[in-house]
């Protein structure tokens, strides 16, 4: 619930209130031609409706009815057949923002864009729909084939945070413009831009340690992390930024944090590494390229517990020139500290071909970009979603939202959101303000006890109707969940070679998107072989050769964003190069290399009730099979929190309908007091709401689910009819 001011608090406690509302299309303040609006927000759910529990996505939508300006009717100003300069603040995509309160303040209770105009000649109106900022989610969605490194090792956490990042939307700070690798580290240690190799350390992920979300780490040693980019960079003509965020509790903790950048030409060939890495202990930043090293000591200022940031700078020329390292420590405090450069041995010709990461405590949003020049240390962003679905208790303990593998996905990120949530029994949604959250399945429970409402609304003065249901479609004594083992294979056994040669013109760009039959589990980004065959095994790999036969300066980049594996090739020189295995063009060079996917779907995790049983019987609920419910611990962990809301029938409220109040957010809760009409007395979550306003008028009502139980049956003093008449079918011995 919104904090208001006290000349709102008065005005809501007083007997007249005087409504108002403000409305702006495309940043422009229409409010004076609104006639009437409404907004309904609310929880959209994958299971019966009868069933009170209230699991899945939340949407908001507003109409808005405008009636025109001065002279001009809403249809003459807003028809997509009017002049663009009035016609473009309703155009669909336009923003949307809506507030509504008293005259002593607003709140906003819709952000986000418009998704239909339609203007009626004969009445003279406008008619805008409106929804929140699930319109931002209509991306296609796509997750890199990962496989996790241990057990359940990919976190639900990291898919949710990966949809909302390839739609612009933040948990955490974004990789810089022309990123060849990321990882968020947030609940997985695979990369969003790139593929992970190899890993070792027991990870576990800390949110009380982690400098945004929750990050990997060990509880004893090291943990460390072997990266593919998603680009591969030539050693020359490149300049690199590199970096990281940390985490400190206080002025004792000092994990030495470190990334390493590996160039070479083939798989084996002899590597140029660059070392960054930053301990705290002893303030020292450090650089070191193959041999040489350089450290520096940084002033006592920095011991400071906060959120800290490196960002380094490698700027590779030529073969014949040094390698220049530079870098950055920005502090909690806002400071920051910049290195000299250091000048490091030059580079062997090749390819970016690893980046690792290593540290004892979480370090997240590990990214490198191409730049040019030097460029801000911190970068400004919004963070505009908050996703709670790392707190682990036992049991399930490690298994909550634990993925072996990435599923392979279709459909936009808001479906793939959605799909996430309603199995998992999650709540996602945007708020009032804009604010994307993901909240666990604790967020609702029917036994929440201590919990303070936000707001009492009481019979006598709040609540002007309220109906109450319950029916036995809402009990489910029997609940079965599926799941879907996913096979965790990550040695290369399957193979495609594209069949032709590919040309690479002087200074451009060529994509090659293979047919592949099945989803390519780790594969990553081909590395550079120069044997005049076709490789039998090993990783992804191809050939890049000049017109001479010399090995062509061309970068090799691997994306998923339409679901498959697109190979992209950019040549940094002026002159054609070929994926081909000699100067005749005779056969093509890539090959790509991959593991062997397998599923199997297991029978389902039953739970059932016995006492629920004996009082109603037997009564069904099936959950199907979901790629998001990869172990049978978690699945039986669902089961048995369904049950708990399904094994005695929860009474449902509806809709309630109370004197309007603008502070109300979704997921309040509120103590409805009816005593003598239906003998509700109880703490309520609040899941969904419908305000509707015209001129000074405004009413609401609300939907919400109850945070505490009824009385079980007792049927004392009775004695139930069976369904058989015994008079129809007498009892029989025997």
């Amino acid at each position: 619930m919104r904090p208001a001011d006290p000349d709102l608090v008065d005005a809501l406690a007083a007997g007249e209130r005087r409504y108002a509302a403000q409305v702006r299309l495309g940043g422009v303040d229409v409010t004076d031609e609104v006639a009437e609006w409404s907004v309904d927000r609310g929880y959209d759910t994958g299971l019966p409706a009868s069933v009170a529990a209230p699991i899945g996505s939340s949407a908001a939508q507003a109409q808005i009815t405008l009636a025109g300006s001065g002279t001009q009717t809403a249809a003459q100003r807003y028809s997509p057949w009017a002049p663009r300069a009035a016609a473009d603040i309703t155009r669909p995509g336009q923003s949307a923002v809506l507030a509504w309160g008293l005259e002593e303040q607003q709140f906003q209770t819709l952000r986000g864009r418009v998704r239909t105009i339609a203007a009626d000649s004969r009445a003279g109106t406008a008619q805008v729909t409106a929804l929140d900022g699930a319109e931002l989610l209509r991306g296609r969605a796509w997750l890199p084939p990962a496989v996790a490194p241990s057990l359940y090792g990919i976190k639900a956490a990291w898919c949710v945070d990966h949809a909302l990042r390839m739609s612009g939307i933040y948990t955490s700070p974004p990789p810089r413009a022309n990123p060849i690798f990321y990882a968020s580290m947030f609940g997985s240690v695979e990369a969003n831009l790139g593929m992970r190799m190899s890993s070792s350390g027991s990870l576990g992920y800390d949110p009380a340690r982690s400098p945004w979300n929750s990050g990997p780490y060990v509880s004893s040693g090291q943990w460390s992390v072997t990266w593919a980019p998603q680009r591969r960079t030539l050693s020359q003509q490149s300049t690199l930024q590199v970096d990281w965020w940390f985490y400190r509790r206080n002025t004792s903790d000092n994990a030495l944090s470190q990334v390493e950048l590996v160039w070479r030409q083939t798989e084996t060939s002899t590597p140029t590494t660059v070392t960054l890495s930053y301990d705290p202990a002893a303030r020292a930043m450090r650089a070191a390229v193959d041999g040489g090293a350089t450290t520096w000591t940084l002033p006592t200022s920095v011991n400071q517990a906060g959120r800290f940031k490196l960002s380094w700078q490698i700027a590779m020329t030529t073969t014949s020139a040094a390698t220049q390292v530079r870098g950055w420590l920005y502090q909690p405090n806002g400071a920051l500290y910049a290195s000299p450069t250091y000048s490091g041995a030059a580079p062997v010709w090749g390819l970016l071909h690893t980046i690792t990461a290593t540290s004892a405590a979480p370090m997240e949003c590990v990214g490198v970009a191409r730049v040019s020049g030097t460029v801000p240390v911190v970068e400004t962003w919004q963070r505009a979603a908050v996703v709670d679905l790392m707190e682990f208790a036992s049991p399930p303990g490690n298994s909550q939202y634990g993925l072996d593998v990435l599923p392979d996905v279709s459909g936009t990120w808001w479906d793939m959101l959605r799909s996430i949530a309603q199995a998992n029994l999650a709540y996602m949604g945007w708020d009032e303000d804009g604010v994307f959250r993901f909240r666990r399945y604790e967020f609702v429970t029917p036994d929440s006890s201590g919990v303070t409402p936000n707001l009492t609304v009481t019979a006598a003065r709040e609540i002007a109707d309220v109906t109450v249901s319950e029916e036995i479609d809402g009990v489910a004594n029997m609940v079965q969940v599926g799941l879907e083992v996913q096979g965790r294979a990550t040695t290369p056994t399957q193979s495609y070679t594209h069949g032709s040669v590919t040309t690479i013109p002087g200074s451009g760009s060529v994509s090659v998107t293979p047919d592949l039959s099945q989803r390519a589990q780790a594969m990553r980004t081909p590395m550079l072989y120069t044997a005049s065959t076709l490789p039998t095994s090993g990783p992804s790999a191809v050939k890049l050769i000049t017109a001479a036969g010399a090995i062509a300066p061309v970068e090799i980049e691997m994306t998923w964003d339409t679901g498959a594996p697109v190979v992209t090739y950019h040549n940094r020189s002026s002159t054609a190069a070929y994926a081909a295995l000699d100067t005749g063009l005779s056969a093509p060079s890539l090959r790509l290399a991959w593991a062997q996917p397998s599923s199997t779907t297991m029978l389902p995790v039953t739970r059932t009730d016995a006492t629920s049983i004996a009082r109603y019987g037997v009564q069904a609920l099936e959950i199907g099979v979901s790629p998001w419910v990869q172990n049978a611990f978690w699945a039986d962990n669902l089961a048995l929190r369904l049950i708990t809301w399904t094994a005695a029938s929860i009474p449902l409220t509806g809709a309630v309908e109370i004197l309007p109040d603008p502070r109300l957010q979704l997921g309040d809760v509120v103590q409805i007091m009816d005593p003598t009409g239906s003998m509700i007395s109880g703490n309520f979550r609040v899941l969904g709401y419908q305000v509707h306003g015209s001129g000074s008028s405004v009413t609401m009502s609300v939907d919400v689910r109850p945070l505490y139980r009824p009385a079980p049956p007792a049927d004392a003093g009775l004695t139930p009819d069976p369904i058989t008449d015994p008079a129809a079918a007498p009892p029989i011995n025997g």
